[in-house]
């Protein structure tokens, strides 16, 4: 054509808003998608609007078609802006609404976990039963790129709820935590084995958790907080440590293992999962006393006073023939709910850490050999366990293996037989005829001083567990900011 083309506007177009224009009518996340922990704005934009307009927040999948099922929002607030119990602020038609850390009325736990959510504008037109006016379209929580220890606390203040409404799962979180940290803590025990029986109660009680929280942190990382803080809520009033959960980054075996597969004691193919890891060496309960240390510095790297303090976990908990062919209703100590040193006291004899060594031996209480049968348990062979009745408890027995007499007397090839009978007595009395067992250098002063000092064997337990939970890991570089004290860990095997 002739005509000239027309020539462009010298006035800009308009530019694209940060923050999409609500629906006509209706309701509308402001982003589709927010940074975890970041304020959620929601739009909304209604006809014949009244004063008990309220929004509410809900995971995606959650039914609505039950009216009164509306109060159970995530987090809520008046059109208006506020969460005060009446809405006094008059009737808004259209505006928008930001959700966040500073309303906690009606139990709303800020943030929202990681996970795609909806925001819905409902009417107050009785408490019974709330009236939908509209449903946004889906928007995402993303996952953060680090974790620190306020998104930690999530986690924690569930396990501490968990473990409060069944206080023996403390002491089944401690035993999962030992057995999935063997061999590096991979989120995987294999139920097979019969050294893991019984886990299946604390795997089972951590599975809705793990569910829940799987956009933050890994099954290995839930087991092992979960392992801190069944220690953690089982300390007695008085000195307290905070067995405070400080890195994060485990894997799972199936992702660790999933070129290779994972593969049990017989070496046979078992698939990778929480109930069907790899098989890695537990130690019996008749184990000899160098090997016992050499196996703790060889897996975790523990130093003997370690290894001796990690035993005090025995402190809590008991014993059940079906899972370990020994019986121990009362476990190893009468006051088996409460993690303190009790269990020194009744391995270590003397009136102070500076008593002569001979009372430290001799001055301890009696421990009585004992063969339990197992003849009905034909899993399990006959087991030589040794007997105590505490003072003052009305003869109620308590129990120690082989293992735990093994930290303070050194059970060995000479004094102890193949099928963990041991002929040497614990302590010297006018009726034993036995020689008693020699005692174990360094071991038995890291106890003495347990056994006096219950502030002293908590922080030693409490920095050797949290060792425990970090096997098979190193801190990656820099993963530790000021502030933030959470470190990201890589696997190293």
């Amino acid at each position: 054509t002739d005509q000239p083309t027309d020539q462009p506007t010298d006035q800009p177009t308009d530019q694209p808003t940060n923050k999409p224009t609500p629906q006509l009518l209706g309701a509308v996340a402001t982003k589709s998608e927010f940074g975890f922990k970041e304020e959620i704005e929601i739009s909304y934009n209604v006809e014949n609007a009244r004063a008990g307009d309220w929004i509410g927040l809900y995971d995606e999948n959650f039914s609505l078609e039950i009216g009164e099922r509306a109060g159970d929002a995530l987090f809520w607030v008046w059109s208006c802006g506020n969460t005060d119990s009446a809405p006094n602020c008059g009737t808004r038609s259209a505006g928008t609404v930001t959700l966040n850390g500073d309303r906690h009325d009606w139990e709303m736990k800020w943030p929202p976990l990681p996970g795609n959510y909806k925001a819905v504008i409902l009417r107050d037109s009785s408490r019974s039963s709330w009236e939908i006016v509209d449903v946004s379209p889906v928007f995402k929580v993303a996952s953060p790129t680090e974790i620190d220890a306020e998104s930690l606390s999530l986690v924690r203040r569930d396990l501490e709820t968990l473990i409060t409404n069944n206080i023996t799962l403390g002491a089944k979180f401690l035993r999962l935590g030992f057995h999935d940290c063997t061999g590096g803590c991979d989120g995987c025990v294999d139920l097979d084995e019969i050294k893991n029986r019984g886990l299946e109660s604390p795997i089972a009680a951590l599975t809705p958790l793990v569910d829940k929280y799987n956009a933050l942190l890994s099954r290995a990382d839930i087991w092992a907080m979960a392992t801190l803080v069944g220690a953690d809520v089982q300390q007695p009033s008085g000195f307290r440590v905070d067995f405070r959960f400080d890195s994060w980054g485990r894997r799972n075996c199936e992702d660790i293992y999933k070129d290779v597969g994972c593969f049990n004691a017989d070496g046979e193919e078992v698939g990778c999962s929480e109930d069907r890891g790899p098989a890695h060496f537990i130690p019996g309960i008749d184990i000899h006393t160098h090997d016992l240390f050499e196996f703790f510095s060889d897996e975790f790297q523990f130093s003997q006073r370690e290894g001796v303090a990690i035993m005090g976990a025995h402190t809590v908990g008991q014993l059940a023939r079906e899972n370990s062919g020994v019986g121990g209703p009362h476990g190893w100590l009468l006051e088996n709910r409460r993690l303190d040193n009790e269990y020194y006291i009744e391995l270590v004899g003397g009136t102070s850490v500076n008593s002569p060594l001979n009372d430290l031996i001799n001055d301890a209480p009696n421990w009585v050999r004992h063969f339990e049968s197992n003849s009905d348990l034909p899993d399990f062979d006959d087991h030589h366990i040794w007997l105590g009745t505490p003072e003052g408890n009305d003869g109620r027995l308590i129990i120690m293996l082989n293992v735990d007499i093994a930290i303070v007397r050194d059970l060995n090839d000479s004094n102890m037989e193949p099928g963990g009978e041991v002929t040497c007595a614990f302590v010297e009395r006018d009726f034993i005829d036995d020689p008693v067992c020699p005692h174990v250098p360094g071991a038995l002063e890291h106890a003495a001083r347990y056994r006096f000092n219950n502030r002293e064997w908590l922080l030693d337990f409490d920095a050797t567990l949290r060792k425990m939970v970090r096997n098979g890991y190193d801190m990656t570089s820099n993963s530790c900011k000021v502030g933030n004290g959470v470190c990201q860990l890589r696997w190293n095997r």
